[in-house]
């Protein structure tokens, strides 16, 4: 029976690596990596040539060209735009596949001919969620290689600078993990896939764009991109009591905010609690254990003569 186990644990891993869906996932978080790579080179190159340019002009007057303060910037900022990938392209794209790989099984009527074997309903989520979980580190892994030969490249390879990628990329498997388990969840709840999908959809809206916007109401630009300059505008006792009912639930915004602090990038003028990192981590935690026991205690409740979708 143990053997049997391990055969079909896996079975579901070799399974969702096969599949084209993976192959596509990984060209999409190397494409991110590169294409974040290439943005921070691109926005350098612009600068420094721009600041060529006018410090010549500058000189031909006679005058002292300003300090160019580039030089003096995180190096780290090459991942930066990579906050803003993961938040957007990453979890959506993970969100599908962990909708797929269960609804997979439910399309083509397997469901029933599996619980024929002495398998329960838990083990058979917990077998899923460990092949999920070891695909969504293959695609965090491909960034990670990405992001150091391109600290290799550019010179800012450092001891220091590798300790806090690896925070940065580790952060970012938790937090894009909890959409696995969204695009899980309708997968085996919904009795339509299109519903399934959809279903899941609203929940990743309401995460990356819905409860962002309520909470960084008093910081407006933090709302997508936590590296533009903070305008505190808009400040009342209203939009102060929606950013406290909703901040604990912005799951995306603890998840930014941890990662611009990893990169060096927090806005020195931003609020008090933009800056509570265990605070940040303490919520992301609480979320993915919440998300784990709540699957769990469903998947238990579910009735599997239904599961399969004719």
């Amino acid at each position: 029976m143990a053997n049997m186990k391990n055969i079909v644990a896996r079975k579901e891993i070799l399974y969702l690596l096969r599949e084209k869906t993976f192959v596509y996932a990984v060209f999409i978080f190397i494409s991110m990596a590169l294409l974040s790579t290439i943005i921070w080179w691109s926005t350098q190159h612009t600068v420094i040539t721009v600041y060529d340019y006018a410090s010549h002009l500058i000189q031909s007057l006679w005058q002292v060209p300003p300090v160019l303060t580039l030089k003096s910037e995180s190096s780290l900022l090459i991942v930066k735009n990579m906050i803003i990938y993961n938040t957007l392209i990453a979890t959506l794209v993970v969100l599908i596949m962990g909708y797929y790989i269960w609804m997979n099984d439910r399309i083509a009527n397997v469901t029933k001919l599996i619980f024929t074997r002495p398998i329960k309903k838990g083990e058979l989520f917990l077998w899923k969620t460990i092949a999920l979980l070891y695909s969504l580190f293959v695609l965090i892994l491909a960034s990670l290689i990405i992001t150091n030969i391109s600290l290799m490249i550019f010179g800012a390879f450092s001891i220091v600078n590798l300790l806090n990628v690896l925070w940065f990329y580790a952060l970012s498997f938790f937090y894009i993990a909890w959409f696995w388990f969204v695009g899980l969840w309708f997968s085996y709840i919904s009795r339509d896939t299109w519903n399934a999908l959809l279903y899941a959809l609203i929940i990743w809206i309401i995460v990356t764009f819905v409860l962002p916007e309520l909470s960084s109401a008093l910081n407006p630009t933090n709302s997508l991109n936590p590296v533009l300059p903070n305008t505190n505008i808009l400040q009342s006792s209203t939009l102060q009591t929606i950013h406290n009912l909703s901040f604990p639930f912005s799951v995306s915004e603890h998840y930014k905010n941890i990662s611009s602090e990893l990169i060096w990038i927090s806005d020195p003028t931003a609020p008090n609690y933009y800056k509570n990192d265990f605070y940040d981590i303490s919520v992301l935690i609480v979320w993915m254990l919440a998300s784990f026991v709540f699957s769990v205690f469903w998947i238990k409740k579910l009735n599997t003569n239904n599961w399969d979708i004719y």
